[in-house]
C-alpha cells in the first residue's frame, strides 16, 4: 500500500480549508444566480399572466359599459313613450269626462 504524505497535507491544510472555503462560496453564489434567474423568469411570466388578465377585465368592463349605455337609452326611450301614453290617457280622460257632461246635460 502507498504512504500518504501527512505531513505534506497537514503542512497545507490552511490553504487546502481556504480553497475549499472559495469553492463552496462559488457554488453557493452560482446557485443563487441560478434562483435568481429563475425567479426573474417566474416573475416574468406572472406579470404577463397579470397583464392578460388586465386586459381581459378591461374588456370585460367595456362590455358591461356598453350595456348599461344600451339600457339606460332602452330606459329613456320608454319613458318617453310612457309620457305620451300618460298625455294620451289624460286628453281621452278628459274627453270622456266632457262627453258625459254633454250627455248628462242634453
Amino acid at each position: 500500500m502507498p504512504q500518504f504524505p501527512w505531513k505534506i497535507i497537514l503542512k497545507n491544510a490552511p490553504v487546502i480549508v481556504a480553497a475549499a472555503e472559495s469553492l463552496l462560496n462559488q457554488s453557493r453564489q452560482r446557485a443563487a444566480a441560478t434562483e435568481a434567474t429563475a425567479d426573474t423568469v417566474a416573475l416574468r411570466r406572472r406579470v404577463m399572466e397579470l397583464d392578460e388578465q388586465q386586459r381581459a377585465s378591461a374588456e370585460l368592463v367595456r362590455q358591461l359599459a356598453d350595456q348599461v349605455n344600451a339600457m339606460a337609452q332602452a330606459a329613456e326611450q320608454s319613458a318617453s313613450k310612457l309620457r305620451v301614453a300618460y298625455g294620451l290617457a289624460i286628453a281621452g280622460t278628459v274627453l270622456g269626462i266632457a262627453g258625459c257632461l254633454i250627455a248628462v246635460l242634453r
